[in-house]
């Protein structure tokens, strides 16, 4: 299914925003030009220069899986840059704690102390349930 270009180049620049976010601590960078793994992945404009992996016109042609993948796979390389750890890790403690490859830090520890609350041995929880989100947050707090 073909997808709009304006309305996928608005849901790009969303995760370009989400990019400096997660490894800058905000949005307006004042003028810096930092390098963002974002222009290596995307190529708003299809300049031809070949500089990105995808244009718009390849991203507006993929279906739906072939797009999710690349956003993966752009995402675990915006998580490896932010955090430093690589694609397997952070994808399972992301879904080890029941959140989305595009939480960011305070989604984290939000959704962390929720679970905690919860599943604390001294509150009635479960112990090995408790080991095991403590696990996935600290893999996601190294």
């Amino acid at each position: 299914m073909e997808r709009p270009a304006g309305e996928l180049k608005h849901k790009l620049r969303k995760l370009k925003k989400l990019e400096c976010k997660l490894r800058f601590g905000h949005i307006d960078l004042c003028g810096q030009s930092p390098v963002l793994v974002f222009d290596a992945y995307f190529d708003l404009y299809d300049s031809g220069k070949k500089k990105a992996k995808y244009g718009i016109g390849e991203l507006c042609g993929m279906n739906r899986e072939a797009f999710a993948s690349v956003i993966e796979a752009y995402m675990a390389e915006v998580y490896f840059r932010a955090y430093g750890f690589r694609e397997d890790a952070a994808f399972t403690a992301l879904n080890g704690l029941g959140l989305p490859f595009d939480a960011d830090e305070t989604a984290i520890k939000q959704r962390f102390r929720a679970l905690a609350k919860r599943h604390h041995p001294d509150t009635g929880g479960d112990a090995a349930e408790f080991i095991r989100i403590k696990a996935h947050f600290d893999e996601l707090a190294r």
